[in-house]
């Protein structure tokens, strides 16, 4: 038992490792065509921010209280539903 507790203890750690982009500035629109998916920032963040993926794998952060950014994170959630129900 203890060891299951030790990986998923290290699983955790290790995926917030991963995703421990944080962001202090905000990107201005980005097309929607544009845009694979998104992510929140890590916890250890000072700002929670989104940060989108573009199909060339570039990152960019946008401010989750803008219009613009719940705009495109329903339509990657939308995308991404529509690809998995295939």
């Amino acid at each position: 038992m203890r060891s299951l507790s030790l990986s998923l203890m290290w699983y955790t750690m290790s995926s917030d490792l991963a995703n421990s982009i944080c962001c202090f500035n905000e990107t201005s629109k980005i097309p929607l065509k544009q845009l694979e998916s998104y992510f929140w920032t890590s916890r250890i963040c000072p700002l929670e921010y989104i940060v989108f993926v573009t199909v060339r794998k570039k990152q960019f952060c946008g401010n989750p209280e803008n219009a613009w950014v719940k705009r495109a994170m329903k339509h990657i959630d939308k995308k991404s539903a529509s690809n998995s129900a295939k």
